[in-house]
């Protein structure tokens, strides 16, 4: 095993007796193309998140996809979500810049002059998906 294989169990017995009720270990990023990084793979379960509709995909299943294209949508059933409404990108938290604190975007419109997040926020919305979205603070 790697250094970095050593350290993911390492942390998986520390972190179980620390946190009994700890389900999943955030591995990083994994990129198939990169034999480093195949080992990330063999940990069971794992699971790979399809790029396009933010959900969940056995790696097994995905592998096979990732050997004959780069890019790949695992998830063809799930509808792609709508863009985002004026009222989804007003609940997302955005950094008030004057203040250099979380504020909600739809707050930010109103004290702020200008708005560096108007273009930029619909794509990662999109990217994101809306539930990762709501979870993060958005600085540009």
């Amino acid at each position: 095993h790697s250094v970095s294989s050593k350290a993911v169990v390492s942390t998986q017995s520390t972190g179980h007796k620390n946190s009994p009720d700890l389900k999943w270990y955030y591995m990083g990023y994994y990129i198939h193309s990169c034999p480093k990084m195949r080992y990330k793979s063999q940990f069971r379960p794992s699971f790979l998140l399809c790029p396009r509709k933010h959900t969940w995909w056995p790696v097994e299943q995905c592998q096979p996809l990732l050997d004959q294209n780069k890019f790949v949508v695992f998830d063809e059933e799930t509808p792609e979500e709508a863009a985002p409404t004026e009222e989804q990108l007003g609940s997302l938290k955005v950094l008030l810049t004057s203040e250099r604190r979380p504020c909600l975007y739809s707050v930010y419109k109103v004290i702020e002059e200008s708005d560096p997040y108007e273009e930029f926020l619909p794509d990662f919305v999109r990217l994101a998906g809306l539930e990762n979205a709501q979870k993060i603070c958005v600085y540009v």
